[in-house]
Formats: C-alpha cells, structure tokens, sequence
C-alpha cells in the first residue's frame, strides 16, 4: 500500500471516531463561575500532561491549532496546559496568568508545571483538521519564461468539519461575557435570511491568499470583483436576504456597504458588528513584525512606496485600540458567520472554524477553481469527506 493511500485509510479511520485514546471530556456545569473550579477534565487520575506552547500569530491560527490537538489527545490518550504568552492579545490591565484565560475556560484541570514536555507542531501534516496545510512550489514567470519558484503554504478547508465540531465542544468554551455578545447581536440583527462574507483586508497574504489574489484583478491587492460575482448570485436568488460581512479592513467593509446597502442598485441591509478596523487589516500584528514585512514588501516592489506609508500608518493607528478587544471582536465575528444561512469566503482560518462550528452550514469558496489546479492532493481530500460523509449518515 502506497504512503499516501495509507495516510488517507488512516484518516477515514481518525475522522470517523474509530481511532481513540482513553482520554475523555466532560461539559462544564451551567452555574459555572470560575474557570479554576470548573475545567474541563480528564478521566485518567494520574493523566500525561504536556503543554501546548501557541504562537503570535492571530486568534483563529491559534484557536485552529488547539483543536488540531484537541483531536490528537482525544487520539493519544494525553491531556495539556496552554502556554499563550506570545499571544498578540495580551493586555497588562487584565488580572489572568494566560490571555488563553482572557477569552476561554481551560481545556483541561491540570497545571503547567506538571507537564512533561511541549508537544511538537503538526503544522502542515496529517494531523491538520481544522486548519490542514500543504506546501506546494509556485513557479515565478518572467517574460514567459519559469525563472524560479518559491514555496508557499496553502490553507485549505477543513478536512473533517463533523469532527472539528466535535473538538469544538469538547475543549473550546467561551467566557460568558463573549457568549452574551454573540447572542445579543444575533437576536437582534439575524432576521430572515442571511448571507455571510469573509474578506480580508488589503495586507493578508498569509495561507496562499496572496497568491491567489495575484491570479485575479484587484484592488488594492483585494479581489473584490471576484467575491462580489459570488454575492451578486445569491442575492439575485433571494430577494429579501441581508449581508453580515466579517473584516478587518474598513476599506473592505465601506466596498460592500457602497454596492449593497441602502441607497444601491441592490438596497440590501448590510450587517457588521463593530469592531476595531483599519483600512489594511491584520489588527493584531505587532508593530516590529508589520515594520519588517511592510518594508521587506515594498524593496520587493510588491507595494508602491505610497501604498507602504498608508500600510505603516495603519499598522501605528491599529494599536490605538485594545489588544484585549481586538480578540474579543474577531471571536465574534467567527461565531457570527457560523449563524448566517450562508457563507462565502477566501482563505481564512476565521472561515474555517465557522465552518465546523455548523458543518450544516453552506458555503461558496472563491479560490476553490485555483486550488484544484494547484493541488492535486486535493481529490483525496474531497473523496475522503465523501466517505467520511457516509460514515456519519
């Protein structure tokens, strides 16, 4: 049997719930207070505890990879503390050992200090459910001519989004005063039909995203003629449906209320919730990552030197807003597109949770065409969510 076929066995096997460890899960209590008296616990009494060490990258990178380990503690049979001190959220005014702690209840009721060891990345391997990633070589033409490549990672959907739901009540429980926001703005604003729509703003490129942007018109560096060919097709299909657009850019949110809100050809409601923007998004990047990569990005011409400035005063006037907040918004929002009635979309790890937090929900991914012809590891994957599709009924 060929490695491949055997990694795909493997992962109909996993997806499915055959594949278990002895480790198990319980729901916190309802009248839950406080998250030391309430996390959710393993049934082993002397557990293997290992720690989960995430990354300064933004809140759904991180919140993907822990329910990546979710699924393969649940497979291995150990359990782990979360290490998120390089978080991009922490907020000194806040009293909490973790900015985890800020947003979410422990995954587990065991301390750091009892772990053995950090767990490894699964970045880019077969552990990848929620977020899976592939690395391919993009050829680089110069007057027609292959001159070069470069490798690049792209994020594709969720392999398993039944199981990803499952990790997601399992180990991924909100504070209450997030839970409120979500369901206050819900209520209020989520009558009728909804369509929900995820672009991100002028600098994301992570994912593969700026390659795919390369492949279509336009502006700046936001394929919005692309995205709206998507919309304006739902929309003809449904005379009364709303908009909820998701953002970081207020540059990509002003596009959408321009063409479809009141006073449009289309006159539609156009839903946001409102959240800290800047014109070119990635809110969360610290300012020495976003100097490094702006100016790396303009010596390689990929901006002009006007189109950095406007990037650099961005990235300064994106920290007047509350690191705390920052990620208190974009939980909402993720949570807000998993509640419309359906979903379109780029790359996003954002999507891909709201994808598997309802694996019912219907969706348009505008990059699926490149993507199949960029990846042939594609076919495997949509053959296996078909069988996996069968497994589950």
């Amino acid at each position: 049997m060929g490695s491949n076929e055997a990694q795909f066995r493997q992962w109909v096997l996993f997806f499915s719930g055959t594949l278990t460890g002895p480790t198990r899960w319980h729901e916190p209590p309802p009248e839950i207070d406080l998250y030391t008296d309430y996390a959710l616990a393993a049934v082993n009494d002397d557990p293997d505890v290992r720690l989960l060490e995430l990354g300064s990258s933004g809140m759904f990178s991180n919140v993907n990879t822990f329910l990546d380990h979710v699924i393969r503690a649940e497979e291995e049979g150990y359990v782990f503390a979360i290490d998120w001190s390089d978080s991009p959220y922490r907020d000194p005014s806040i009293d909490a050992s973790d900015p985890w702690e800020y947003y979410f209840y422990p995954p587990f009721d065991v301390d750091r200090r009892e772990a053995t060891g950090s767990l490894p990345s699964i970045f880019a391997t077969e552990h990848e459910c929620v977020a899976p990633h592939t690395a391919i070589d993009v050829p680089v033409e110069v007057d027609d001519y292959v001159e070069d490549s470069y490798r690049t990672f792209l994020l594709l959907p969720p392999r398993n989004r039944n199981r990803g739901r499952t990790a997601i009540e399992a180990g991924l429980h909100l504070q209450e005063d997030v839970v409120q926001k979500i369901d206050d703005f819900s209520r209020h604003n989520f009558d009728g039909d909804v369509i929900g729509v995820h672009l991100r703003g002028p600098h994301r490129k992570d994912g593969g995203s700026g390659y795919y942007r390369q492949l279509h018109d336009t502006e700046k560096f936001v394929p919005f003629d692309l995205i709206f060919k998507f919309v304006d097709e739902r929309l003809a299909r449904s005379p009364d449906t709303s908009l909820f657009v998701a953002s970081d850019s207020e540059f990509v949110i002003d596009k959408f209320r321009s063409k479809y809100g009141q006073g449009s050809d289309w006159g539609r409601n156009v839903l946001t919730y409102d959240a800290g923007r800047v014109d070119s998004g990635e809110m969360h990047q610290s300012v020495r990552n976003g100097l490094t990569r702006t100016l790396a990005e303009i010596r390689r011409n990929e901006y002009s030197l006007a189109e950095g400035v406007k990037r650099l005063f961005d990235l300064f006037r994106s920290k007047q807003f509350s690191s705390y907040e920052l990620g208190v918004d974009v939980l909402i929002e993720a949570h807000l597109l998993s509640r419309t009635d359906h979903l379109i979309h780029g790359v996003s790890n954002i999507t891909n949770f709201a994808l598997c937090n309802d694996p019912s929900l219907t969706s348009d991914f505008i990059f699926k065409p490149e993507l199949q012809n960029l990846c042939d590891s594609l076919q495997d994957w949509e053959r296996g969510n078909d069988i996996i599709d069968d497994v589950h009924g």
